[in-house]
């Protein structure tokens, strides 16, 4: 009993009892740590070398990114020339606007060689004086002239009447000849057009087709209407809506439905 009591001290005891606590405690520490760390890194220090991205690979990637900065630079020079051409061109045209600004009242105000000035006439700037009174707010300038004469019914001028031509009647009365010319064949499809912009205007009217102006081209008749006087008054309304009208004979061919 002595002999073992000798083999086993209380130093060698302490010792491995603190490796023992360092080792447990490092453990811990490691656990803590490992919680802390991002996923990512976890998933890195796994992943296999063969999946891992290489030095090469890295450097080719590099190379590429200088590569395609070069471009972009190359790229942003260009539209930099490009911006600086069209501000010289800007300032060009502004330099020529303002020119002109300058040189047309001149050119105006020159006159023509030859021409005089006419004493007739009196403008604004000429006439007669007038009388400056104090507003309210500023100042009034009255002008005073006679009333011009009252026109009898012997000097009024007699009213404009437009002179129609006189048409010649048909078997079957009178028609509006509406829209410009279009090609042969497309009747039906002026017609359409017709209807959606007229509207109301063409109820009850039956198209007809015409020879046009020249050859290939066609013209649309509408009708028939008894009195070239409807002929007329519808020609005005078609005209309020900017489509040209003109009252003809209702003679045609009969528009293919």
């Amino acid at each position: 009993m002595a002999g073992v009591s000798n083999q086993f001290r209380q130093s060698d005891v302490t010792g491995w009892g603190i490796a023992a606590i360092a080792c447990a405690g490092l453990a811990i520490v490691c656990a803590n740590l490992t919680a802390l760390a991002p996923q990512s890194l976890t998933t890195a220090l796994h992943v296999p070398h063969a999946n891992g991205v290489s030095l090469a690979q890295l450097r080719q990637q590099v190379a590429e990114l200088r590569t395609e900065t070069a471009l972009l630079r190359r790229q942003n020079e260009l539209l930099a020339t490009r911006f600086a051409l069209q501000e010289q061109t800007g300032s060009e045209v502004v330099r020529r606007v303002g020119a002109l600004e300058v040189s047309m009242p001149s050119l105006l105000d020159t006159p023509l060689p030859g021409s005089g000035v006419d004493r007739s006439t009196t403008t604004a700037s000429i006439g007669t004086p007038g009388q400056m009174f104090d507003a309210q707010g500023g100042s009034v300038l009255v002008r005073q002239s006679p009333m011009p004469p009252q026109l009898t019914n012997s000097d009024a001028p007699a009213p404009y009447i437009a002179a129609l031509p006189n048409l010649p009647a048909s078997d079957q009365g009178y028609g509006v000849s509406i829209g410009s010319s279009f090609a042969a064949g497309q009747g039906h499809a002026q017609w359409l057009d017709m209807q959606v912009r007229l509207g109301s205007l063409l109820l009850e009217m039956a198209p007809l087709v015409t020879p046009g102006s020249f050859a290939g081209e066609e013209r649309l008749v509408v009708g028939p209407m008894g009195a070239v006087s409807s002929a007329r008054d519808l020609c005005a309304r078609v005209e309020q809506v900017n489509i040209s009208c003109s009252p003809v004979a209702y003679e045609g061919t009969p528009l293919s439905q």
